[in-house]
């Protein structure tokens, strides 16, 4: 249903159910390939604040992006703006409103990274690989 609103869903994309996706501006949310958002998340692509605070609060609308192999634990917020890196996981309840890094933890209110794992994330694919290789070694013998 989301892709038929217009969001842009790849391949192998896991969107939880009571996820909330912008009503107003779906086609400005982008989830690539292996993206993932559980349960609860809240994707809002655009600001819409009464005339007086404008000037607090401006009305904008911007892309919100979740890169390949993202995660966003439950009840994440993404605001306009957001960008979350490959291979970044976003933790529970977190709200993030910037670019995060790709191979980041990110936590809190407003959201900060608080360790990178690309050597993790690096290290469990080539485990993967070996294991899916020696099955392969396994069935072909």
């Amino acid at each position: 249903m989301h892709r038929w609103r217009g969001v842009h869903i790849g391949k192998h994309c896991h969107v939880a159910q009571q996820c909330s996706i912008d009503n107003a501006y779906p086609e400005l949310v982008y989830l690539e390939d292996h993206a993932g958002i559980n349960q609860g998340t809240t994707i809002i692509a655009h600001t819409n604040s009464v005339e007086s605070f404008a000037d607090i609060v401006p009305n904008i609308a911007a892309p919100v992006v979740v890169r390949q192999h993202a995660l966003c634990a439950i009840n994440t917020i993404l605001l306009p703006g957001a960008d979350i890196g490959e291979y970044s996981i976003i933790t529970a309840g977190s709200v993030v409103n910037h670019k995060i890094p790709p191979y980041s933890l990110v936590q809190g209110n407003p959201a900060k990274v608080i360790h990178n794992i690309e050597r993790i994330v690096k290290r469990n694919l080539r485990n993967m690989e070996k294991r899916e290789q020696a099955q392969q070694t396994d069935q072909n013998s």
